[in-house]
C-alpha cells in the first residue's frame, strides 16, 4: 500500500511539473532601425531590453505592450545610450510602471539620454549600473546573467553595451546590444562566454560585429537581426551574413516582430508584420510637423511638404500623399497605415 502511495505521489509530482512548467515568451519587437526585446514568463516576470527610437517607441512599442497586456515591467534594461536603443524607453516609462532599471551608465551628452535619466529620477525608479558577473532572479527564468560591460570601459559606447545570457531549461539566449569586435574578443578571451541557441545579433548585423571566433564560441542555431527596412547603414552587412552561414536567420525588416516561445525544452518561432492600431494613427488634415515626424521615414522636409500640400489642397484620402514630391509608391505603401483622413 505504501509503495502504491509513493508511486502515485511521484507520478502526481511529475504530472504537475509538466502541466505547470513555466513558459517564456521572447518578442523581438519590430521598431525599425533599433532594438526592443520583451521577455514575459507565465510565472509573472516581465523584462524589457531597449526600446528603439522615441518615435518607434510611441508608434510601435507602446501599442505592442498594451496589446500584450503588460501592466508592470519588473526589469528595464538600457544596453547603451544611443537613441535607437533608449529613445523608445521614454514613452514606455511615461505609460507603464517600471520597477527597476539596469544600464551600463556610460556618460553620453545627448538630450535623449538626459531626458531618459531625468524621467527615471523623477519617477523614483531604482537604477543599477551593470557590471559583468551580476545576476538577477526572475520567476520562470533559470538564470539571467550580465556578462558585460567590464569594470574598465572599452573604447566607444557600443563596445560597453550590456550583454545578457538567459537560461530557460535547456534553451539559452544571448542578447548582445551593439557590441563590436573589441568587446567580442574580450568575451571570448574570458573563457566564460556560454553557448546559446538563440543569438540577438549585435549592432543590427554591422560588419564591426559577429566575428567568426565569437560565433564559434556561442554556436547559435537561431540568429535574430533587428534592422530597419531600407536603412541607410547597409545593415546587415554581407560579411555578417556570410559568418552566419548555417544558422537560421530571422530579420525584423523581413519578418516583422519575431516571437520565440519556449517551455525550456522546445521552442516555437512565429513572426508577424506589425500593423498600426487605429488609436495610434495620425489625422493627415490636422497633424503638426512634430507628429508627422514620428512616422518612420518622414523627416522635416517631407513633413513641411505634407503641410504645404494640405494648406493648398487638403487631403481627401491617404493616397493623396502620392502627389507630394519625395513620396513614391514604395514609400506610400510603408507609411499609409500610420494615417487617416476625416
Amino acid at each position: 500500500m505504501k509503495k502504491k502511495l509513493l508511486i502515485f505521489l511521484l507520478l502526481l509530482s511529475l504530472y504537475s511539473s509538466v502541466v505547470f512548467a513555466a513558459e517564456v515568451v521572447v518578442d523581438f519587437v519590430d521598431v525599425g532601425q533599433g532594438d526592443a526585446i520583451l521577455i514575459r514568463t507565465t510565472a509573472g516576470a516581465v523584462v524589457l531590453i531597449d526600446g528603439g527610437q522615441e518615435s518607434a517607441g510611441r508608434r510601435s512599442l507602446v501599442p505592442f505592450l498594451h496589446e500584450a497586456n503588460v501592466g508592470t515591467i519588473n526589469l528595464m534594461v538600457a544596453t547603451h545610450p544611443h537613441s535607437d536603443h533608449i529613445g523608445g524607453l521614454i514613452p514606455v516609462l511615461e505609460n507603464f510602471t517600471v520597477e527597476k532599471v539596469y544600464a551600463d551608465a556610460q556618460i553620453h551628452t545627448t538630450r535623449t539620454y538626459e531626458r531618459f535619466l531625468l524621467l527615471i529620477d523623477q519617477l523614483d525608479i531604482p537604477f543599477y549600473q551593470v557590471k559583468a558577473g551580476m545576476e538577477v532572479s526572475l520567476p520562470g527564468i533559470d538564470r539571467f546573467v550580465f556578462l558585460h560591460p567590464q569594470e574598465q570601459f572599452l573604447t566607444g559606447l557600443n563596445n560597453n553595451s550590456v550583454v545578457i545570457w538567459m537560461q530557460v531549461g535547456s534553451q539559452n539566449f544571448l542578447f548582445t546590444g551593439d557590441i563590436e569586435s573589441q568587446a567580442e574578443q574580450l568575451l571570448v578571451a574570458s573563457k566564460t562566454l556560454p553557448q546559446a541557441q538563440v543569438l540577438k545579433v549585435a549592432h543590427h548585423g554591422s560588419s564591426t560585429s559577429s566575428s567568426s571566433p565569437f560565433l564559434a564560441a556561442i554556436q547559435p542555431e537561431i540568429a535574430i537581426i533587428m534592422v530597419g527596412e531600407d536603412n541607410t547603414y547597409s545593415h546587415p552587412a554581407l560579411q555578417t551574413l556570410i559568418n552566419l552561414q548555417g544558422v537560421e536567420i530571422y530579420r525584423t525588416d523581413y519578418h516583422g516582430t519575431i516571437t520565440i516561445t519556449t517551455d525550456g525544452q522546445t521552442r516555437e518561432i512565429t513572426t508577424r508584420k506589425w500593423q498600426v492600431g487605429l488609436d495610434y494613427r495620425i489625422n493627415l488634415n490636422t497633424a503638426s510637423a512634430v507628429e508627422l515626424q514620428t512616422v518612420p521615414g518622414i523627416g522635416p522636409v517631407l513633413a513641411e511638404r505634407i503641410i504645404n500640400y494640405r494648406n493648398q489642397y487638403g487631403f481627401n484620402q491617404v493616397g493623396d500623399l502620392i502627389n507630394i514630391s519625395g513620396i513614391g509608391a514604395a514609400t506610400l505603401e510603408k507609411i499609409k497605415d500610420y494615417f487617416y483622413v476625416d
